[in-house]
């Protein structure tokens, strides 16, 4: 279906997708900053061996605080009510932490940053370019209001050239193509 392309995934977990990835013949590129998903995730996919990239994804290269929630997946930048534990991690933008340029093949772009989405977009500018499809989770789970992101997510995917395809509307997660590609 997919072989030689790419699957870039921004807020791995444990890394689930990969599995689906790579039976599909997609190099697996994994972005976690949650230290036990990321192992697990290592675990999933590089048979134990540190390959999880373990870097919260933003707008710029910097340290942040990390609010941890890792019982119900929802750890976050940005703050968040029910934190077990914040810690400081390293930001990049998704442009600065990738290289595409040798990958042919179809690339799939999946977005799950607990509300920070926009964000991730707004770093991955360059990115975009060269990605064919983006699923992009965006829906309650922006900062203590727990707002969506389909708005500024949606706007800035039309903005780059990408057309949305199908969208789960109770859950807000969305699957766009790009369309000039």
């Amino acid at each position: 279906m997919c072989r030689g392309g790419a699957f870039i995934d921004c807020g791995a977990n444990i890394g689930e997708l990969g599995i689906w990835a790579r039976d599909n013949g997609l190099r697996y590129v994994a972005f976690e900053p949650e230290a036990l998903e990321a192992r697990c995730c290592d675990i999933n996919n590089f048979s134990g061996k540190e390959k999880t990239r373990r870097l919260a994804l933003w707008n710029e290269t910097t340290t942040v605080p990390f609010f941890s929630k890792p019982e119900s997946a929802d750890s976050s930048i940005l703050e968040i009510e029910g934190e077990t534990h914040r810690t400081m991690v390293q930001t990049t933008k998704l442009d600065d932490a990738l290289d595409l340029s040798g990958v042919s093949g179809t690339i799939i772009m999946k977005i799950e940053a607990e509300g920070a989405e926009p964000e991730v977009l707004e770093g991955s500018t360059q990115t975009l370019g060269m990605v064919d499809w983006v699923a992009i989770d965006c829906g309650f789970e922006r900062g203590k209001e727990r707002t969506h992101t389909f708005v500024e997510t949606n706007l800035m995917l039309h903005d780059h050239g990408f057309r949305l395809c199908q969208a789960n509307l109770k859950r807000i997660t969305t699957l766009y193509r790009n369309r000039h590609r």
